[in-house]
């Protein structure tokens, strides 16, 4: 592909229907129920106690994490993107990674210091913990996002 093709590719995504700001958000509070109803239920069945307080405290950190993750790759678009050759090659892709690290890590931490004071840490070590697991979720997610919305986009060239 030529670099023209790949910022008409980088232009198609941003405006395909799967990357409006509503489908996105309700994509990534979808994840952030499935992820937050699963840690949930398995804390309370150890616990034998099934708390509704903490649930939607998780919820809160886990819609923090998976929208910061969507905003970090949005950032990525809006600030690298367009100063690159070849958006939509795969070195371009891996320059994706300090953002989620950087933004999700810093974000989900404090909301976790926030929401759930009692499981606060140390500051760096949740970061970096936070930011380990965002490179983790988010890079695949991202990334299947955007091989569907390549190929759509190459269709629609």
């Amino acid at each position: 592909m030529r670099p023209s093709d790949h910022h008409l590719m980088k232009e198609t995504v941003l405006r395909s229907r799967d990357e409006a700001y509503l489908t996105a958000v309700v994509r990534n509070l979808t994840y952030a129920n499935v992820v937050t109803l699963l840690v949930w239920s398995v804390w309370s069945a150890a616990l034998s106690r099934f708390d509704l307080w903490l649930w939607l405290r998780l919820l809160a950190c886990a819609c923090v994490f998976f929208l910061s993750g969507w905003a970090a790759d949005r950032l990525w678009y809006r600030l690298i993107a367009g100063r690159l050759e070849k958006p939509f090659a795969m070195k371009a892709y891996t320059s994706r990674v300090p953002f989620h690290f950087a933004i999700t890590g810093s974000t989900a931490t404090a909301a976790a210091i926030w929401i759930l004071p009692e499981w606060s840490g140390s500051f760096f070590t949740q970061f970096l913990i936070a930011g380990s697991i965002a490179c983790v979720v988010q890079v695949p997610l991202q990334l299947l996002t955007f091989n569907r919305l390549r190929k759509t986009a190459l269709t629609e060239l």
